[in-house]
């Protein structure tokens, strides 16, 4: 779950000084859930279903 998380904490600092607190969360969700996707769907190649 690390590679999911990874890329919120890396992007919430930068983003919170630029565009505020609730869009950098809602941001960060975003992020995250497109990050889960898209290994989702590159394990599935290997025979794994995340979803």
């Amino acid at each position: 779950m690390l590679e999911f998380t990874l890329t919120m904490f890396l992007a919430f600092p930068y983003l919170l000084s630029r565009i505020g607190f609730w869009m950098t969360l809602l941001g960060s969700v975003v992020m995250t859930i497109f990050c889960f996707i898209l290994l989702a769907m590159i394990v599935r190649k290997f025979g794994i279903e995340l979803i």
